[in-house]
């Protein structure tokens, strides 16, 4: 505290405004225009959303690449190349998009200049974070007078424990296809837990993508104290400024609470029945929280939660007719 008063005192050194930050002047209140997301400082999509009158967006991405559940990106290859997608729905602050090969996207509007990216009906992973392009060079005049702004400072002292992620890595390769999940994943699961467990032990955990990782291998517990564990460690990692923890750690408690006798909040857990019954989200309390706290953390909508089960059900009944075909 007497550290940050004696900054607050003196002038501010222009060293201390070298962290690039997303700029958040003169830009489009609402979603229409150019949106990147980018790894490590390297542009990896280009959205390019048009105003109402439109019913087409671009998406300008590598040909190949793989996007694993904790946003890290691998296996990127071939050229660079743009293709349409429909427009579903669009709103100041929504709208969904289309593949050709009928993928869903969901933007949704976060700020002024950063908006969410996720993937409608696909496995469960934290949304991406998409800001629109800027020139860092242009120094920002409209700084607001009511409020403090934190420094993005991620865990450079630190490195991601290999270990823990050839856990999470062998956790998400066994989910590739969340409808064929069977016994034999479980008790996989049972050993990795234990493997983590001693690692945890050990103090491998550093990292906020470490707590992360061990998060999710925990959220594929059995029992409420695993579920219990999974989100403290998601919010560790928060904690640590690993802010994409943050769809996991409403999952997380999500799943401790049905699975102690009380409804989900956020509403990220569905069941899915294979004898034909409805997609459900069992216990559920709807009204206890606003869309935008679910916004916040990378859940969808109430709404979009309903476009997710009523995919989740045609994607069985399509794989259900393939079957008996």
């Amino acid at each position: 505290m007497l550290h940050r008063l004696v900054l607050a005192a003196l002038a501010i050194s222009a060293a201390s405004f070298m962290t690039a930050l997303p700029s958040w002047a003169q830009m489009s209140p609402d979603l229409s225009g150019r949106w990147v997301w980018a790894v490590e400082g390297r542009t990896v999509f280009i959205i390019d959303i048009p105003d109402r009158d439109s019913p087409v967006a671009t998406l300008t991405r590598p040909s190949s690449l793989v996007l694993l559940q904790d946003g890290a990106l691998s296996g990127v290859n071939g050229p660079v190349f743009t293709e349409d997608l429909k427009v579903n729905a669009l709103t100041a602050d929504h709208i969904t998009l289309t593949r050709p090969n009928d993928e869903v996207y969901e933007i949704r509007l976060a700020a002024k200049d950063w908006a969410t990216f996720a993937f409608v009906g696909g496995p469960p992973m934290s949304p991406l974070s998409l800001y629109r392009p800027h020139d860092p060079a242009t120094v920002e005049t409209d700084w607001g007078g009511d409020r403090a702004y934190g420094r993005l400072e991620p865990d450079t002292d630190v490195s991601d424990d290999p270990a823990v992620k050839a856990l999470f890595d062998a956790d998400q390769a066994d989910r590739d296809d969340m409808l064929t999940v069977g016994p034999q994943v479980a008790v996989k699961d049972a050993a990795r837990r234990a493997e983590l467990t001693q690692l945890m032990q050990a103090g491998v955990l550093k990292s906020g993508r470490d707590y992360y990782r061990a998060a999710f291998i925990y959220q594929h517990g059995d029992q409420p104290d695993d579920y219990l564990l999974a989100h403290v460690l998601a919010v560790t990692a928060m904690a640590k400024g690993f802010s994409d923890a943050g769809w996991i750690a409403a999952a997380t408690l999500d799943r401790y609470l049905q699975e102690s006798g009380s409804a989900q909040i956020y509403g990220t857990q569905f069941q899915i029945p294979f004898n034909g019954d409805p997609v459900t989200q069992r216990s559920y309390n709807r009204d206890l929280l606003p869309d935008s706290a679910r916004i916040a953390v990378g859940v969808p909508t109430l709404a979009g939660q309903e476009e997710q089960r009523q995919s989740y059900e045609r994607e069985r009944a399509a794989r259900s007719s393939s079957v008996r075909n």
